[in-house]
């Protein structure tokens, strides 16, 4: 629900006093923070693929036609074409929701953690929904396993709000996100050397 509101908040598909909810809830719900977060990285790197195209030569024609348009005879095909028009519509629209909402680059450990990854730009971000509190000197860690069972370590899981990294960084690291792998959550120390998991919490397959 909180990965739909954000969606509807970013597109700016809800009305005054809707939003100002949003906003109210965003400084309190680590996971609505993290979605919102999330949402409005994929739009501004989906802004940055665009490219501006000069409109063909027929554009002006089809603007003087819609301005001074000449009679058209009746049939019995024009009569249903608005119909058409209006269904073609709201099934781009289906479609264009189905592509945005279903993201497979997103995975949930529990009541804890969400992680989202935009795998073409190499963004990755990791959400506190309600992490369980950590014995003094202990962290959790996430770390990635491919087929091959090679084991990296991505890095602490925040224990508020989100953080977000880029992938691109750390070649390797990156390669692993893009195929089918599995991904951990350890509980260890705050000794940075810790080169396997000390105490694995999840284990969740990855694409």
């Amino acid at each position: 629900m909180s990965d739909k509101l954000a969606f509807e908040y970013v597109m700016n598909l809800l009305s005054v006093e809707e939003r100002q909810e949003i906003e109210r809830k965003i400084s309190a719900d680590p996971e609505l923070a993290g979605s919102v977060a999330s949402w409005q990285q994929s739009l501004t790197n989906l802004d940055k693929t665009l490219v501006l195209q000069k409109p063909p030569a027929r554009v002006w024609s089809n603007i003087q036609n819609e301005l001074w348009p000449k009679p058209k005879k009746w049939s019995i095909y024009s009569s249903f074409m608005p119909y058409v028009t209006a269904f073609a519509g709201i099934l781009l629209i289906a479609l264009v929701s189905i592509l945005i909402l279903h993201n497979p680059y997103q995975v949930r450990f529990g009541d804890e953690w969400m992680l989202k990854a935009d795998i073409d730009n190499g963004m990755l971000t990791i959400a506190a929904v309600e992490p369980a509190p950590m014995p003094v000197n202990m962290v959790c860690n996430l770390w990635i396993r491919d087929k091959d069972n090679k084991l990296m370590k991505v890095g602490v899981l925040p224990m508020h709000d989100a953080k977000t990294m880029d992938l691109k960084q750390t070649p390797k690291l990156y390669t692993m996100f893009k195929s089918k792998a599995t991904l951990l959550i350890s509980m260890d120390s705050l000794d940075n050397e810790v080169k396997v998991p000390t105490k694995t919490m999840y284990e969740v397959a990855w694409l």
